[in-house]
């Protein structure tokens, strides 16, 4: 059974904002995810722990990297309308969001390529 990778959606990046990207992939990454968590504790893979809660933690992770996010623009625009954040908080707080969302992506591959493992097993 050949399954097709799954691909995050194309958005014209000259039109579209970053957080319009973002709030796009992020949301992508929610579906893909979530089906292919279900897939595996469907197919009975993980620990007891893991399969009981059904998510492997990854939906807590999801929502972690999206407050960093929303906290990450909330420092932004505030340093921008000249508020009490400073511009390195805010450059730390964007970099910090950036790269919890590369290890989010990161992860959803590496969860995916083994659902697509488990789907080129035999029984």
């Amino acid at each position: 059974m050949n399954q097709s990778p799954v691909q995050l959606p194309k958005v014209d990046a000259g039109t579209a904002s970053f957080d319009s990207i973002y709030n796009l992939g992020l949301n992508s990454l929610k579906s893909s995810v979530s089906d292919a968590s279900k897939a595996l504790e469907v197919a009975g893979v993980g620990s007891p722990e893991a399969s009981a809660g059904g998510d492997f933690g990854i939906k807590s992770f999801i929502n972690e990297v999206d407050a960093k996010s929303k906290a990450a623009e909330a420092i932004r625009s505030d340093a921008l309308s000249g508020g009490s954040s400073s511009l390195h908080h805010a450059m730390i707080a964007s970099q910090e969001a950036g790269v919890s969302f590369s290890l989010l992506v990161e992860m959803r591959n590496k969860l995916l390529e083994t659902y697509q493992e488990l789907m080129r097993m035999q029984i």
